[in-house]
């Protein structure tokens, strides 16, 4: 039981790990391109 709870939470983390570095991905095309833009 306690190892399922801990591999919920891992797989949890790692979803979390995964989306804050999409976002970054995402955040810094979106810098890029402004800067290009811009120049």
């Amino acid at each position: 039981m306690d190892s399922f709870f801990l591999n919920i939470s891992l797989s949890r983390y790692n979803y979390f790990n995964v989306l804050i570095k999409v976002l970054n991905e995402i955040l810094s095309i979106q810098r890029f391109s402004s800067l290009s833009s811009h120049s």
